[in-house]
């Protein structure tokens, strides 16, 4: 069996010294994902708080049924949403007057969205703990989490009323008075386009972006080039029209983003690792150290944690990984030379 077999498979065991050095590493990754779960709580805090303002906006223009209905529909999430309804024929707002909400209302949908929130969060750490990663600081962050909804930092989502299942009319079904039609604009399209900008704007891409009519056209940096490709790959491939038409479909962003953040925090601390236990052992780096099996096999034990994720990975994630480690480009310095060996007994094993 290959050492590369032995990553992809398993099977590949690390020595007492070298578990500890891994056990640390998992304990920081697991004190970054809390971080990054107080990160998520204020952005959340935020979004609520915009969704509370095109909720008030549309209830002074349009009314209280438009207002409950853009909720309702989770057009509130967006301004695209909001010109969705502003746009909305006349005689489809006079069907609203009509419709029976059953107790529904705009704290009913925080209240979901809090839950639906409070319990993906906790499942960044499950996810952790499933990869054998020590989750007990996940406990800090859920002291934020908890704070909420409770005393100074309360969500005001007292009004636990269930969110009831409504026969709503259909836009598209009625008349258009304006020259803005539903199907020139359609909900999916919105929904993704919203959910791109979320995640990129996660992950730190703010300002590579811009909207061009209904198209969002992306402008990545050099340094954030693989970023942004990844982050798009990960979201075409989890944006499905059945997502889209979930209320809670923006959590498709934040589960993307928990995941490149969380690669991108990994994948460093793994080449901060790599590059102490070269140095400490004089190990070769470049082409001269990847021909030498005992150095290959020691950064391929030290990294077998993210090279089993680069291993399975598409093209667009091991860019992202090779990037960290320097190692896109052809060096005879630095670990170009460890990955194509690896790459190339992964495609010989035909795993």
């Amino acid at each position: 069996m290959s050492v590369a077999r032995g990553i992809l498979t398993g099977f590949l065991k690390e020595g007492l010294e070298q578990k500890a050095a891994r056990d640390e590493m998992y304990a920081d990754l697991a004190v970054q994902a809390g971080i990054d779960v107080k990160e998520n709580i204020n952005l959340f805090r935020k979004e609520e708080d915009k969704r509370q303002e095109r909720f008030n906006l549309l209830e002074k223009e349009l009314g209280t049924p438009a207002a409950l209905y853009a909720s309702y529909e989770d057009l509130t999430a967006s301004d695209a949403g909001m010109d969705l309804m502003r746009n909305a024929p006349k005689d489809f707002l006079d069907k609203l007057k009509d419709v029976d909400f059953q107790g529904y209302g705009y704290n009913t949908a925080k209240s979901q969205r809090f839950m639906n929130f409070s319990e993906q969060q906790k499942k960044v750490f499950k996810n952790l703990g499933d990869n054998q990663f020590p989750v007990p600081v996940a406990e800090l962050a859920f002291k934020d989490l908890e704070s909420m909804n409770t005393g100074s930092q309360s969500m005001d989502t007292d009004a636990q009323v269930a969110r009831p299942e409504l026969d709503l009319p259909n836009m598209s079904e009625f008349s258009r008075e304006t020259g803005s039609s539903f199907s020139a604009k359609p909900q999916f399209r919105l929904r993704l386009n919203d959910t791109t900008q979320a995640a990129f704007s996660n992950v730190g891409l703010d300002g590579q972006f811009y909207m061009k009519g209904d198209n969002l056209v992306t402008q990545f940096d050099e340094a954030s080039r693989n970023k942004g490709i990844l982050t798009q790959e990960l979201i075409n491939n989890r944006f499905t029209p059945e997502v889209a038409q979930n209320a809670g479909y923006l959590n498709v962003a934040t589960k993307v983003a928990n995941e490149v953040k969380g690669l991108e925090a990994s994948t460093s601390k793994f080449k901060t690792d790599t590059d102490i236990l070269f140095e400490n052992n004089n190990y070769s780096s470049g082409s001269i150290g990847a021909k030498n099996d005992k150095t290959y096999e020691q950064f391929i034990i030290a990294n077998q944690g993210i090279l089993s994720a680069y291993g399975k990975g598409s093209i667009a994630y091991k860019r992202f990984i090779r990037e960290k480690f320097n190692a896109l480009t052809p060096s005879d310095q630095g670990y170009y030379s460890f990955f194509e060996r690896f790459d190339k007994e992964v495609d010989a094993e035909d795993i």
